[in-house]
């Protein structure tokens, strides 16, 4: 398991969440399913462990 990064925007605000997922696909998934039913939209999935190594 690793952390990522996800940030969001409805365009005029930004938003990001940590999750814990195998890869940036699933990572990307659960935050949208976080997500479901808002206006948020994804605009970068970012591996967080990775980058304080």
């Amino acid at each position: 398991m690793s952390v990522f990064r996800v940030k969001f925007t409805d365009g005029s605000r930004f938003v990001q969440i940590d999750v814990k997922a195998l890869n940036e696909v699933f990572a990307a998934r659960r935050a949208d399913q976080w997500a479901d039913g808002a206006r948020w939209r994804r605009i970068s999935v970012t591996r967080v462990d990775a980058l304080a190594a």
